[in-house]
């Protein structure tokens, strides 16, 4: 079946006792399936941690450091091996992979969770898809018409439906294009802003490509 896959950040609100907790031992930021893994990975869990923050301290100063992890962890490794997986299956080319990359000035989700750090929030797209009742609660209007926030929503609400139509999210200009076949190991992908662009993700190049920027510590 036709796929959109989606990749996106992690913020969360962290208490300060957590982050020394995690400081002073970082396995217990670690997945128990994805700390089992490491050893095949080739990573230790000290050189996870320095990837992410080098020499300095998981505390309230690197909370961007420890949401990069966390994202990576959570999601983006996931992600980008299912899309390894349909690159491998022949489903490549009706995949297709997109970076939700837009900081709306009114996130709902950072709205009710308090987040004050930049970066898009884990299922933010969710709320330009559909409209939820929940601004009520926290009395925030509709976006305007002349508003970013209803250019993205015009441009989500647009292409899904047009990939549930047609199996194509953009069907008229073919700007978003699917993924490669197995004979290209790079990612390529939509950068959903204000502006849509392609873009590509670099196999071995990128942060959470573990294994190989082990060796660029």
């Amino acid at each position: 079946y036709p796929k959109i896959i989606n990749i996106f950040n992690l913020i969360s609100a962290i208490d300060k006792k957590s982050l020394e907790q995690v400081n002073a031992d970082f396995k217990k930021a670690i997945l128990p399936n994805v700390l089992s893994k490491l050893p095949e990975i080739g990573i230790t869990v000290e050189e996870l941690k320095s990837l992410y923050f080098g020499e300095k301290e998981v505390s309230e100063e690197t909370l961007m450091n420890y949401a990069n992890f966390l994202g990576d962890e959570f999601f983006t490794r996931g992600i980008l091996e299912v899309a390894e997986i349909q690159k491998y299956t022949g489903d490549y080319k009706s995949t297709y992979l997109y970076h939700f990359d837009y900081n709306s000035e009114t996130s709902l989700m950072k709205t009710i969770l308090n987040i004050r750090l930049p970066g898009v929030c884990h299922a933010e797209d969710l709320f330009f898809l559909f409209c939820p009742e929940i601004r009520k609660e926290f009395n925030l209007s509709l976006p305007r018409s002349d508003s970013d926030d209803y250019k993205i929503i015009n441009y989500l609400t647009q292409m899904w439906t047009d990939f549930a139509k047609t199996g194509n999210p953009t069907p008229i200009t073919n700007l978003w294009l699917p993924l490669t076949g197995p004979q290209d190991e790079n990612f390529n992908y939509l950068n959903i802003d204000v502006d849509l662009r392609m873009k590509v993700f670099h196999k071995g190049k990128e942060r959470w490509d573990w294994g190989k920027n082990k060796n660029k510590l």
